[in-house]
């Protein structure tokens, strides 16, 4: 099988980077080989929904999809990245989620230094070190709060973490526009190659 196979991906001793890259191989190798459903490949990039901010998802969309846990990424869905600050719109909607007895959690690849002040601020479960696209992190976070795979959505901002992971642990997957670019350079790079499969 390709290097992208679920059973793969949760290898946690990959980097995002390296995984990434390796994944990249598999496209390529996709475009050459008779052998190679291109497909399929490209439909783990795919999400299934998208909107521009979290607080679109309402619960219209949540029961339509018979939701009833988010999965949450925080930097440039949540927060500007590498901020503290939450937006009113977003704390009400959290609120809101709480009211309709929605499950949280959030799972980032940032250190836990980032991640654990941030989500005890907004008494949100946590996951740091997620390592997606890995499923590991992914599948840890669904145990924690007790959730299926049929009733959860992993949103986020990236193709190449949050789509790519939910969709490799089976998983609705909703993708936000980033609420601020990244000037890291492989964010940039990350950034750009999306842009080929949205």
């Amino acid at each position: 099988g390709l290097v992208f196979e679920p059973g793969l991906a949760s290898n946690k001793h990959e980097s995002e980077q390296f995984y990434v890259a390796r994944f990249f191989i598999a496209v390529n190798y996709c475009y050459c080989c008779d052998f190679c459903v291109k497909e399929e490949t490209m439909r783990l990039l795919k999400a299934d929904y998208k909107f521009r901010r979290v607080y679109e998802l309402d619960a219209k969309w949540l029961a339509e999809n018979n939701i009833t846990a988010l999965i949450l990424d925080v930097d440039n869905t949540l927060t500007e990245h590498g901020s503290q600050r939450v937006e009113d719109q977003v704390m009400d909607w959290l609120a809101e989620m709480r009211r309709l007895g929605v499950k949280l959690i959030v799972v980032s690849n940032n250190r836990n230094r980032r991640v654990k002040p941030f989500a005890e601020k907004l008494g949100l479960e946590y996951i740091a070190n997620g390592m997606k696209p890995s499923t590991s992190g992914i599948r840890r976070a669904m145990a924690q709060i007790n959730s299926g795979r049929d009733n959860t959505a992993m949103v986020g901002d990236q193709i190449f973490t949050d789509v790519l992971g939910g969709n490799l642990a089976g998983l609705c997957t909703v993708l936000l526009e980033p609420i601020s670019f990244e000037h890291g350079r492989f964010m940039r790079l990350k950034r750009r190659l999306e842009r080929h499969v949205k």
